[in-house]
């Protein structure tokens, strides 16, 4: 675990481009990159019982477990922890700040530190700083109480950051005053469930909750939704920022990035146009997620033994919001339809050309073009009451 926090990591910068003209969202906001997911959530005793290995198999590699409310231990903290750890989910910890004063501060990070009696944390613990009552206080008020709460906790060699909306940040946090450069960063806007334009601050952004209506396997309800970023790049021996498979290098301007998951193996490593295939071992796959560089695809599955799921786009890639994020139920897959857009612009038009391996065949059913029904094509990948175990897909111009 990091003891030390160290000042000065490269921060997000906006680039004018000759020509072109930028619209920012939210003042001196960032536009989401295409490589960002959701791959942490923040959770406390209002989601009740959570199933942690479903939580880890959903595409979940962080948690930020709420430990205390003021100097009150979270009822559920411990079993989040334990549980969160043993299904291979990193985790760290916040405390909802109540105190008014840094003496009350004080009295929360004490508490705090009797709540984790010593337990290991791959993230930092955060301050988190929200409550009405604290903003009336001031800013200086507000410093103190900050520096306070972060002495006290780092003292016993944890790392200390703090938790706040763009607002807080920038009109009650005197962060430049502030003994951290870790920030976890909430600004939602639309909050449906998607990313929109992501935040920008001056000091290190380890993480941004983008939602709080995210629905993820193992979760009754919803949850926040945020995007871990790691810690800055000069610290040694702090949480990975992706245990997950690296994705193949991409390497054309248009290229479609996929997963599936299966009930065995839970999502296995992105592949990139049809350089390999998705699947594993001849198991049946039951979920898949699209997205693409460039242009967007409108894609849907068929349920074995049931029927046509809703479309999914592919702008909206998530492996954690089973609604919008991917196409799936959990259960076996034998048919996929998938449709490529093409963007406004391009010289070429592209389109989606994909097959599937039927479980216990050694060879693929003939591609699909988009969903096309002409040339022997039936408009959709598969036949239906055999089940998948392999999917490929590509962009072509034919």
């Amino acid at each position: 675990m990091r003891k030390t926090i160290r000042r000065g990591i490269a921060l997000w910068l906006a680039v004018l481009l000759a020509g072109l003209a930028i619209l920012y969202i939210s003042g001196d906001s960032r536009r989401v990159s295409a490589q960002e997911r959701c791959n942490m959530i923040d959770v406390s005793s209002w989601q009740g019982d959570i199933d942690w290995e479903h939580v880890a198999a959903s595409g979940i590699d962080y948690a930020i477990i709420r430990i205390c409310s003021g100097a009150r231990e979270d009822t559920r903290w411990v079993e989040n922890y334990n549980g969160a750890t043993a299904a291979g989910i990193q985790v760290g910890v916040y405390l909802f700040n109540y105190a008014t004063t840094p003496e009350g501060a004080a009295r929360e990070a004490e508490a705090l530190l009797d709540a984790l009696d010593g337990r290991e944390l791959d993230l930092p613990v955060y301050y988190d700083l929200e409550y009405s009552a604290v903003a009336a206080t001031g800013r200086d008020n507000i410093r103190n109480m900050a520096n306070t709460f972060l002495a006290t906790v780092s003292a016993e060699g944890y790392d200390v950051g703090i938790y706040c909306n763009v607002n807080w940040y920038r009109n009650y946090i005197d962060h430049k005053n502030i003994n951290t450069d870790l920030y976890w960063i909430a600004s939602y806007g639309t909050n449906d469930g998607y990313m929109h334009t992501r935040p920008s601050i001056d000091e290190t952004m380890t993480a941004w909750q983008y939602t709080s209506v995210l629905h993820v396997y193992g979760i009754s309800g919803r949850v926040d939704g945020n995007v871990w970023y790691g810690y800055p790049d000069s610290a040694q021996g702090v949480a990975q920022e992706n245990p997950q498979p690296s994705a193949p290098s991409v390497s054309r301007d248009y290229n479609v990035i996929y997963r599936v998951r299966t009930a065995e193996t839970g999502w296995l490593p992105e592949v990139v146009n049809d350089s390999d295939y998705a699947g594993w071992g001849g198991y049946a796959i039951t979920d898949v997620a699209i997205r693409t560089t460039t242009g967007y695809c409108r894609y849907r599955i068929h349920v074995y033994g049931g029927g046509w799921l809703p479309y999914v786009d592919s702008r909206n890639y998530s492996t954690t919001d089973y609604i919008n994020g991917y196409a799936g139920n959990g259960r076996a897959i034998d048919a996929v339809e998938i449709y490529y857009y093409t963007p406004d612009g391009a010289l070429v038009y592209r389109y989606a050309s994909y097959r599937v391996m039927a479980q216990g065949r050694s060879y693929y059913y003939s591609p699909q073009i988009d969903n096309l029904t002409t040339g022997g094509m039936d408009g959709y990948a598969g036949v239906i009451g055999r089940k998948i175990t392999r999917l490929q897909i590509s962009l072509v111009t034919r």
